[in-house]
């Protein structure tokens, strides 16, 4: 029998809880009861109880340090943190401490005692496993879990299903042969950035799992950054109830979220599937429900809908359109990138039907893009890997249309204003090998893509660095090179303006001389009479 401890620092709220749980009928025994945190860890230590009921705030011994401090002790202990107070710092601090359980003021007797029983389960199949006889069968049930996991996240890498993993799957997976396939994302959102605390996710997952199994189906489910991905295996013509049985797992979710401020949930439901080769659709159908939430709405279930009309991505963002964005990427131009950006997301909003998922998939195709070119123009990996995390973040977390666009915008211009900083550290000296290489090849007319790959850079950003530093354009810059060239010739030689013209990259006499009098302004053979 388990024995159960009250800590609570009002003896009112004591006698409730003594009062609210027939305690013989769960096979508990309650031990004692406690005012403060140092009372509670003397009676730990002489009670010896297996679960502890306690208040977060407590005079004497603060409830979380109490906690920390028995669980220093002992690691046996299940807590059911009982709180007044809705605030996250508490049931954060909770989580990280281990705890899984955690209601909130006034206590709901039901809640209470599903939580209870949820203990004791978990507590008697501990002890089930332990004992010499269940060994063999904990085993067995542990070697099918592991398969279906494995089989799970081979499915979310897109692995296809080998002909004896099939075979395997109805022997030790999924029970069914006449079956149905169906897959949900319970997607879990923060306001704040980051990642979602996993111990949230344990909490998510194991209130799931209590109610798959009993739906009378079969389940696998696996945890993922914010969430579970579920799909569930049922006997044909079974499906009826599961609409039902969604909504009720949904709310008992969202319940337990409400208990952590800043949290909701989000339910994405696929399509069911007749054959278990078609897992990979229903999952994809669940997170593409999911996305939705950026126009419907949070805290929802929300089913994939599969007449959801689909935008036509070419002629969105047609190929010459994409080769312009390209060379304003190339030539780290925010503006045009979010001037591009701005006519193809209006071009979509323009179809009031356009799909949310369209607007995942405008941030991808720009998002690869950039990454591609950026890649292409050696920006430093580390950068193009916090661009590709910010952008995985924004598209994780829960906002709207109009919301996700804007941050994508500050994404990119923040990933531009940097590649312009460490440029403009390190700019001078790709010009400077510019400037050498053009002074040292100027007769044989080199070409702005020439010298570019010769200082491995692309030409569209030298040319844009190569003004910014010198002032003026690389042609410019070339001519007056060679213009120098040939007045110094003319200075210390007799050669013909032909010969010189030649020697300095033009085999055009003619056209030497207007180039020489627009540069220079005069013409060559009055400056040969001036200098000579």
């Amino acid at each position: 029998m388990l024995k159960v401890l009250i800590a609570d620092d009002e003896q009112l709220i004591c006698r409730m809880i003594q009062k609210m749980i027939d305690w013989e009928g769960k096979g508990l025994e309650l031990a004692g009861m406690a005012e403060n945190g140092l009372e509670v860890l003397d009676k730990i230590e002489t009670l010896k109880p297996d679960i502890v009921i306690t208040d977060i705030r407590m005079p004497g011994l603060d409830g979380l340090e109490m906690i920390r401090e028995a669980m220093n002790r002992s690691q046996q202990l299940d807590f059911i943190i009982i709180s007044g107070y809705r605030n996250f710092e508490y049931a954060h601090q909770a989580l990280t401490l281990g705890v899984r359980h955690y209601l909130l003021k006034p206590i709901d007797e039901n809640e209470l005692s599903d939580t209870l029983d949820r203990i004791i389960a978990e507590r008697r199949k501990t002890q089930a496993d332990e004992e010499s006889a269940e060994e063999m069968k904990a085993q067995r049930e542990t070697q099918r879990r592991s398969v279906r996991q494995h089989f799970l996240n081979s499915i979310l890498r897109g692995s296809s299903i080998t002909p004896e993993e099939e075979e395997l799957s109805e022997t030790e997976l999924l029970e069914f042969r006449d079956a149905r396939y169906l897959a949900f994302f319970v997607k879990a959102d923060w306001t704040e950035e980051g990642e979602i605390a996993a111990g949230l996710l344990g909490i998510l997952l194991a209130l799931i799992e209590k109610e798959e199994s009993e739906w009378g189906c079969e389940f696998v489910n696996t945890q993922v950054k914010s969430g579970i991905i579920s799909v569930i295996n049922y006997p044909a013509g079974a499906k009826e109830a599961h609409p039902e049985d969604m909504e009720q797992v949904f709310t008992k979710c969202r319940k337990e979220m409400d208990k952590f401020a800043g949290y909701s949930v989000t339910f994405g439901v696929g399509t069911e599937k007749d054959d278990i080769s078609k897992a990979r659709e229903t999952i994809d159908e669940a997170v593409k429900a999911v996305k939705c939430r950026i126009r419907k709405g949070i805290d929802r279930v929300i089913y994939y809908d599969p007449a959801l009309r689909r935008a036509d991505m070419g002629a969105l963002f047609p190929a010459a359109e994409r080769a312009g964005t390209r060379r304003a990427v190339e030539a780290v131009d925010y503006e045009a990138v979010k001037s591009d950006f701005d006519m193809v997301t209006e071009r979509l909003m323009e179809d009031v039907r356009h799909s949310p998922l369209d607007v995942f998939e405008v941030i991808e195709t720009f998002t690869g893009l950039i990454l591609e070119v950026l890649k292409e123009n050696g920006v430093r990996e580390a950068l193009l890997t916090e661009f590709r995390g910010h952008v995985d973040l924004l598209m994780d977390q829960s906002t709207t249309e109009a919301g996700m666009n804007h941050r994508f915008r500050e994404e990119i211009g923040s990933c531009f204003r940097k590649i312009i900083a460490e440029r403009r550290q390190s700019g001078q000296a790709p010009v400077r090998e510019a400037k050498a290489y053009m002074t040292q090849h100027f007769a044989g007319n080199p070409t702005l893509e020439e010298v570019a790959g010769a200082v491995g850079m692309s030409p569209a950003y030298l040319s844009t660095l190569f003004k910014k530093e010198v002032g003026i354009g690389f042609t410019d810059y070339l001519t007056q090179l060679r213009c120098e060239e040939a007045k110094r010739l003319m200075r210390e030689s007799d050669e013909s303006m032909s010969l010189i013209a030649e020697k300095v990259g033009y085999q055009d006499a003619k056209y030497f001389s207007r180039i020489f009098r627009k540069t220079v302004g005069i013409k060559p053979s009055e400056y040969r009479r001036l200098y000579r």
